[in-house]
């Protein structure tokens, strides 16, 4: 099967994730602050701005947009990345 080369790409960067990755963008996707995020998973806020920093440079891209009031939601390519993340996890689960 031939798939487009930017799911391709996207496939290749997927694989540089752990598991811990693809919890904090499920949890990420659901919605919430990062400050609630971190609460959830027992991390700092600033472990989580460190952890989508480095998803977001193994995906060349900036995964939010950041709005006047310092909140956060997905961008485009964000929300595409996280939907990907959110179908790995269930396969995951499922075995």
């Amino acid at each position: 099967m031939n798939l487009p080369a930017w799911e391709k790409t996207m496939k290749n960067h997927l694989r540089l994730l752990d598991i811990d990755d693809l919890i904090l963008m499920r949890i990420i996707l659901e919605g919430g602050r990062f400050v609630d995020v971190a609460n959830k998973l027992a991390l700092t806020p600033p472990a989580i701005s460190h952890r989508i920093k480095k998803i977001s440079e193994i995906f060349e891209g900036n995964l939010f947009n950041v709005k006047k009031n310092r909140r956060r939601d997905l961008s485009a390519k964000g929300l595409d990345i996280f939907k990907k993340c959110n179908e790995a996890l269930k396969v995951l689960e499922a075995v």
